[in-house]
């Protein structure tokens, strides 16, 4: 055994999340709700004809590619980001039932017992347009931007047990059949009482103005403490540390 450890998820399980469409078939195949979705080419793409959808680059992580632009109602604008996705990005498009409900990202963090912090609610209720009610790539890094200043964040969000337990349950069902390991953020719609997971995020970003540290914030941890848990849990794998964690 090496003796330097990781935090997070193992290479293998990073790059087995970086692939969409991978993803969403160990999701189905696990029996996890996911957005019914397909990788499309200029041979399938007349295939798709469920509308509202999103068209997302297929090997892709933090929003990368998703604009306003990425949601699409007819044939013709999905080809139209399909052609642009391949050119911008050099790779095919996944497309998706876009779910136009509550987005909630939940913090998981532990192996073999998981815990899931508060979760947080993406409120999109500023927007009457549904192609910006989602998370694009200005409302994580783009300051002054629409989404990034309209977007509210509510923590924890405003669920009841019921729909928080079964929020927690699906969270953590992807976590662990996805190969997370220590923490990660799983990004998850509501529709007619089904959470459906539309990302994967290990390794989350772990920045102290992201999501997951103000989820930890609200359980009462600090940045520090939650950061300590981490490499505690990163040091049960290590050779000599293993037996002091």
């Amino acid at each position: 055994m090496s003796a330097i450890v990781d935090t997070g998820a193992c290479p293998d399980a990073l790059a087995f999340n970086w692939d969409k469409a991978a993803t969403k078939d160990l999701l189905n195949k696990s029996g996890i709700p996911t957005p019914a979705g397909m990788v499309v080419t200029g041979r399938t793409i007349n295939a798709w004809s469920r509308f509202p959808a999103i068209v997302k680059p297929a090997y892709e992580h933090c929003s990368f590619g998703i604009t306003e632009d990425a949601v699409v109602t007819n044939t013709a604008e999905l080809k139209e980001r399909a052609a642009f996705v391949r050119k911008n990005f050099r790779q095919p498009s996944l497309v998706e039932d876009f779910i136009d409900g509550r987005e909630f990202h939940v913090t998981l963090w532990g192996n073999g017992i998981i815990h899931a912090l508060p979760p947080a609610e993406m409120d999109f209720s500023a927007f009457k347009d549904i192609r910006d009610r989602l998370c694009t790539f200005d409302s994580k890094f783009s300051p002054g931007s629409s989404h990034y200043e309209n977007i509210i964040v509510r923590i924890p969000a405003e669920l009841d047990d019921e729909g928080l337990a079964l929020l927690n349950r699906t969270a953590t069902a992807a976590y662990t059949a996805s190969g997370c390991r220590d923490f990660a953020r799983i990004d998850l719609r509501l529709r007619d009482g089904i959470y459906y997971v539309l990302d994967i995020n290990p390794n989350a970003d772990f920045s102290p103005d992201t999501s997951s540290i103000c989820a930890a914030e609200a359980a009462g941890l600090s940045y520090g403490a939650m950061a300590s848990c981490l490499v505690n849990l990163a040091a049960r794998r290590h050779p000599v540390y293993s037996t002091r964690a």
